[in-house]
C-alpha cells in the first residue's frame, strides 16, 4: 500500500504525486491570455461599450475564469487524497516466527567493523526489523550461554529497544561464544503452543564458535524444519578485542562456520550489509494468522475539496453570461458534464485506496511474493467487501501458495456474487484448475462445461474438459493408450481483472497476456511469473500421481471414445460447434459414461477442424486466465 507523504500539521497526501496535476494550469493560463487579447482586438474594430457586445460582460468573465482556476487546484488536491486525523481500523495480522540469536561476547565489541561489531549489528537488526510487517519476533543473546532476552511479540518498537542495549546486557551470560547453546535457545523460544506454520533462526555473530555442538545444534532444528540463516558480523583480517593488552588476542570473523550452519538447516548465510534482505526471504515463506487488531488509519478528507471545486464549476453557470434560450440550453449541458465529472472524480477518490491495494497485490504476484500478494488482497476485501474480482485473485494467490483447498472456496465465493458472464467464465474456468490440482476431476468437468456453456469457443475450457474426460472413463472405454501426453496443463489462472472496462479480456482473447486484477482492465501489471522461486518450470503446476502422465492430447490424435477412421464421416467446423453446443445444452445431473463418450468425440472431431490454442500453446492446458 503506497505510503502517506506528510506535509505539516498532521495534513498528509495519499497520491502526493497527483499534485503535479496543477503544473496543466501554465499553459492554460497562458492559452486563456492569448484568448483575451484576441477578444480584445476583435472587440476594438467595433464602437459602443464593451459590455454591450456579444452579451459578455467583463467581471462576469473574469469570474468564470478564475472560478475554474480554482476548481481545478481543488479538484488536483482532491485527487492527490489529503488526509489528517486518525481512526480506528480493522487490521489482520499474518506472519511468521522469528527468533533472533544476538551475540554478545567480547570478541563483539571488537572495532574491525567501526565503531564496533556489536553497535553494526544492533543497526543491522533494528533496519531488518523495519522491513518486518506482522510477524512475531523473539530475542535470544549468548556468548559462553544462552538467555532468552524476549518472548515472541508483535511489538517490535520495545523489541528493537532491547536489541539496541544487548551489548550491556552481556554480563548476564558468561564469557565465551556457544552457537549451539544459542540455536538450542532459540528453539526453545519458537516453542509455543499457538507456533506459527514458518519458523526461521537469525543468528548473528562473528562465528568465532568456542563450544563444539554448532553443528549438532543445527541438524535439532533442521530435524524442527526450522531454517536458520546466518549473519556475519567482523572482517577476515580481524582486529585486536578491547581489553586484552596482555594477550593481544586478534578476533576474526569465522564465516565458515555461520555458512556451515545454515546450510545445514536450508537456510542462508549473509553478510551484514545484506540482512535487510531477510525480510523479504521471510515473507516468502507460508504465513499464519495471529488474530485480527485494530491500527490507526488516517481519515481521509478529499470531500472537503471535491464539493467546493463542483460548487466554483457551476458559479458562473448560474450567474450566466447572457440570457436567451441558447445560454439556458448551454447552462443546462454545463450542469450535466459538472455532474459527472464530480461522479467520476467522487469515485476515484472514495476507490483510491481499493485500487492502491490491489496494484500492490499485482506487484507483489508479478515478483512471486505470493503470501505478500494475499496480504494485500485481503486487505482489498476488507475495503469492498464481496467484489468478486478481487476474490478471484485471492483464490489464484491460494493457488500458488498450494492451499487448493482455501483457493476453491474464495472462488467459489467469488461466483456467487458475480453478474457479468466474462468474469463468470474466468472464475468458473480457476474452480476447475483448483479442483483439478485438489483432483477432485468430477467437479472439474463440471466447471469446464459451465464455462462452455457461457463461451462454447473457449479453447481452453475444450482442452481441459477433454483431459478430464478421458481421466474419468474406464480403461475399457477408448483408446489402448489413451494416457500418453503431449503437453503439460498449468494449473492456476493468474489474477483476473474487474469487469467493466472498455478493453478488459473476454473469454475469447490469450487469457495468457492478463494479470492481477488491478481494479482496471486492459494492459495492467501483472504478467504472469515464468517461474517460482523452487525452481517449479511452471508456477502453481499441481503434481500428478505417482506413475501418472501428465494431461494432454494432440489435436487430432485419437482419444478415449474414437468411433471411426471413416474421413467421410467428419463434421464441418460449424457442425461440429452446434453439435457440441447442444451435448452441452442437452446435460442433466451426472455425466454417464456414453455422454463422456459423445462429448469427447465431438471435442476430438472439433479439434480436428479447428485446433486447440489451449493444448501445446504458450500457454497450454489449465493455463492462467
Amino acid at each position: 500500500m503506497a505510503a502517506a507523504v506528510p506535509v505539516m500539521l498532521g495534513l498528509s497526501f495519499g497520491e502526493p504525486w497527483s499534485l503535479a496535476l496543477i503544473l496543466v494550469l501554465v499553459p492554460w493560463w497562458a492559452l486563456l491570455r492569448l484568448e483575451a487579447r484576441r477578444r480584445a482586438r476583435a472587440d476594438s474594430r467595433y464602437g459602443g461599450a464593451p459590455e454591450l457586445r456579444l452579451g459578455r460582460r467583463r467581471r462576469l468573465q473574469r469570474l468564470r475564469t478564475w472560478s475554474l482556476v480554482a476548481a481545478v487546484v481543488l479538484f488536483v488536491l482532491a485527487i492527490a487524497r489529503p488526509q489528517w486525523g486518525s481512526e480506528d481500523a480493522p487490521a489482520e495480522r499474518r506472519g511468521v516466527d522469528i527468533a533472533i540469536a544476538l551475540d554478545v561476547s567480547r570478541s563483539m565489541t571488537t572495532s574491525d567493523v567501526l565503531p564496533s561489531r556489536s553497535v553494526a549489528a544492533a543497526e543491522g537488526v533494528g533496519e531488518f526489523l523495519t522491513h518486518l510487517r506482522s510477524d512475531r519476533v523473539g530475542l535470544v543473546i549468548f556468548s559462553g550461554r544462552a538467555f532468552a532476552r524476549s518472548p515472541l511479540t508483535l511489538d517490535l518498537e520495545v523489541l528493537g529497544q532491547l536489541v539496541n542495549q544487548a551489548q550491556r546486557d552481556a554480563e548476564l551470560v558468561p564469557a565465551g561464544t556457544d552457537l549451539g547453546a544459542a540455536i538450542d535457545e532459540a528453539r526453545a523460544v519458537l516453542a509455543v503452543p499457538d507456533a506459527a506454520e514458518s519458523q526461521v533462526i537469525i543468528v548473528i555473530s562473528d562465528g568465532e564458535d568456542l563450544g563444539e555442538a554448532a553443528l549438532a545444534a543445527a541438524a535439532r532444528a533442521a530435524n524442527d524444519g526450522i531454517p536458520v540463516f546466518t549473519v556475519a558480523v567482523g572482517t577476515d583480517a580481524g582486529a585486536a578485542i578491547p581489553g586484552d593488552a596482555a594477550t593481544l588476542a586478534i578476533s576474526r570473523a569465522d564465516r565458515e562456520t555461520l555458512r556451515a550452519i545454515a546450510t545445514a538447516t536450508g537456510g542462508d548465510f549473509r553478510e551484514l550489509n545484506a540482512i535487510a534482505g531477510l525480510a523479504i526471504e521471510v515473507q516468502r515463506l507460508r504465513q499464519s494468522e495471529f488474530g485480527d487488531d485494530t491500527g490507526q488509519q488516517p481519515i481521509e478528507r478529499f470531500q472537503w475539496f471535491l464539493v467546493p471545486a463542483v460548487l466554483l464549476l457551476l458559479l458562473p453557470m448560474v450567474v450566466g453570461e447572457a440570457a436567451g434560450r441558447r445560454s439556458r440550453v448551454l447552462t443546462r449541458r454545463h450542469l450535466g458534464a459538472t455532474a459527472i465529472l464530480g461522479t467520476l472524480l467522487l469515485g476515484a477518490c472514495g476507490g483510491s485506496q481499493l485500487y492502491q491495494l490491489v496494484a500492490d497485490g499485482n506487484a507483489a504476484y508479478d515478483q512471486a511474493f505470493y503470501d505478500e500478494a494475499l496480504i494485500e488482497y485481503r486487505d482489498a476485501l476488507l475495503a469492498s467487501p464481496g467484489e468478486p474480482a478481487v476474490g478471484y485473485n485471492v483464490g489464484n494467490t491460494l493457488n500458488r501458495l498450494r492451499r487448493y483447498e482455501e483457493a476453491s472456496v474464495a472462488a467459489g465465493d467469488a461466483l456467487t456474487r458475480v453478474d457479468d458472464n466474462v468474469l463468470a467464465a474466468l472464475i468458473g474456468y480457476a474452480l476447475g484448475n483448483h479442483a483439478v490440482a485438489r483432483g477432485a476431476l468430477e467437479e472439474a468437468r463440471r466447471r469446464y462445461i459451465g464455462v462452455l456453456r457461457i463461451d462454447p469457443d473457449d479453447a481452453e475450457a475444450k482442452a481441459n474438459l477433454e483431459w478430464v474426460l478421458a481421466r474419468l472413463q474406464p480403461p475399457d472405454v477408448g483408446t489402448d493408450n489413451p494416457d500418453e501426453p503431449t503437453s503439460t496443463p498449468e494449473a492456476t489462472p493468474e489474477p483476473g481483472d474487474s469487469p467493466g472496462s472498455s478493453d478488459g479480456e473476454s473469454p475469447d482473447s490469450d487469457p495468457g497476456e492478463g494479470g492481477p486484477d488491478d481494479g482496471t482492465q486492459g494492459d495492467g501489471p501483472g504478467e504472469q511469473p515464468s517461474q517460482q522461486p523452487d525452481g517449479q518450470s511452471t508456477p502453481g503446476e499441481p503434481t500428478p500421481a505417482a506413475g501418472s502422465d501428465q494431461p494432454g492430447t494432440e489435436p487430432g490424435s485419437d482419444t478415449p471414445g474414437t468411433a471411426t477412421d471413416d474421413p467421410g464421416g467428419a463434421l464441418s467446423l460449424e457442425q461440429a460447434q452446434a453439435a457440441l453446443e447442444q451435448a452441452l445444452q442437452d446435460l442433466q445431473g451426472d455425466l454417464t459414461l456414453e455422454e463422456a463418450a459423445q462429448l469427447l468425440e465431438l471435442i476430438r472431431q472439433l479439434s480436428a477442424v479447428e485446433p486447440l490454442d489451449g493444448v501445446g500453446s504458450s500457454r497450454g492446458g489449465f493455463g492462467d486466465r
